[in-house]
């Protein structure tokens, strides 16, 4: 009975490692996804994930909420990805790793560390590119801030809100 459980819970990590992907599979460090047109985009693969926003295919959508199957970037859980289209081809890809409405609250101190490996991993994708920092007040102590790297073929960006509990 022993050996059967050990291989139960073997079986169980097994299917929790497959169910996360990072984004940086689908992206490709040679940023190949640019090149994917939209019949291409939504394949077996890529469906577990994205749905189409619209019937005219403009964007796909993975929202984390409820779902198994996870993406992560850099191996931490991401909140929400949509990549759109302009023409036929992927155009930007938006990425939002927190959303604190939709997600379980963090402290400030691991919200800051995820952030910030997302900004130094980026950067590193992004060799010959100045990212636009932006910060925009929503609200009484709240503000979106956003970092965007820019590029011919694409356009990426980090944006996260903060409120007056967890600022520094």
């Amino acid at each position: 009975m022993k050996g059967r459980f050990s291989v139960l819970i073997f079986l169980l990590l097994l299917s929790f490692t497959a169910a996360a992907e990072d984004l940086m599979n689908l992206i490709g460090k040679d940023f190949h996804i640019f090149s994917e047109d939209r019949p291409r985009f939504i394949k077996p693969s890529n469906a577990r994930y994205f749905r189409w926003m619209s019937d005219e295919k403009k964007a796909a959508r993975y929202n984390s909420a409820g779902r198994r199957d996870k993406l992560t970037l850099f191996g931490y859980p991401v909140a929400e990805v949509i990549v759109y289209f302009e023409g036929n081809s992927v155009s930007k890809i938006y990425i939002s790793v927190y959303n604190r409405g939709d997600n379980q609250q963090i402290s400030p101190e691991v919200f800051y560390k995820i952030s910030g490996a997302m900004y130094r991993n980026l950067k590193t994708l992004y060799p010959n590119e100045q990212p636009v920092q932006r910060k925009e007040k929503i609200g009484d102590g709240k503000f979106v801030n956003a970092v965007v790297w820019r590029g011919k073929k694409y356009s990426c960006s980090i944006i996260w809100s903060l409120s007056g509990r967890t600022r520094r």
